[in-house]
């Protein structure tokens, strides 16, 4: 496993889409210190990230969402090569590649990694934002839709990780600071929130997970 290194990071988006705290951790895998960097937006345009992720290939989960979005567009703006996955069958997202993509499904992820395999026979970041959230009381929550957020939301991670496997040692035994694999949580994880037991449960497992 010293092939590559897993990281957690957390991520605000403010309402023009600013990103925080992911720089650091595609740059140099082996970091443990996090620095907040600003990968901002102002209306109508992103900024240029302060670091260079030149022909970096990077998957990125839940991307037709605004947090999947506006990574896609960082990581592209650093030069990333970027392949992007959601659920809806097409998606207007700034990647070289887009492919729906049930993150609970482990044909689809292995699909995805045969794609990846193919076309690049490495993969640099692995970058799970894909989440669902379920607003309902405790007394009302069935069973079925807490196995579905937690399978989406925590089961995914496993999945992906078995299925990316052996294209990030590919890239970890070559680049320098090793593959990465960032999974984007919240605060419902730490603090919980009304409402939102299964969602927060499932962020809370997700934090376990990635440390």
């Amino acid at each position: 496993m010293r092939d590559f290194v897993a990281r957690r990071t957390s991520c605000a988006v403010s309402r023009r889409n600013r990103v925080h705290g992911l720089t650091t951790v595609l740059n140099a895998g082996r970091s443990t210190c996090f620095s907040t960097v600003s990968l901002g937006t102002t209306e109508g345009g992103y900024y240029t990230m302060t670091i260079r992720l030149d022909d970096t290939i990077a998957l990125v989960t839940g991307a037709a969402g605004g947090i999947g979005r506006a990574v896609c567009q960082a990581l592209k703006d650093a030069g990333a090569r970027v392949i992007a996955t959601d659920l809806p069958e097409r998606a207007d997202v700034p990647a070289e590649a887009y492919f729906r993509h049930d993150v609970a499904d482990p044909a689809d992820w292995q699909r995805i990694a045969a794609h990846i395999d193919g076309k690049y026979a490495r993969l640099d970041a692995l970058v799970n934002v894909a989440a669902i959230v379920a607003v309902d009381s405790i007394a009302n929550t069935t069973l079925e839709t807490w196995r579905k957020i937690q399978s989406v939301n925590v089961e995914s991670i496993l999945i992906g990780t078995q299925s990316m496997l052996e294209l990030l040692k590919k890239s970890g035994k070559t680049r320098k600071g090793g593959a990465s694999i960032v999974n984007f949580s919240s605060v419902g994880g730490l603090r919980g929130a009304a409402f939102a037991s299964a969602y927060c449960t499932s962020l809370d497992a997700h934090a376990g997970a990635t440390s």
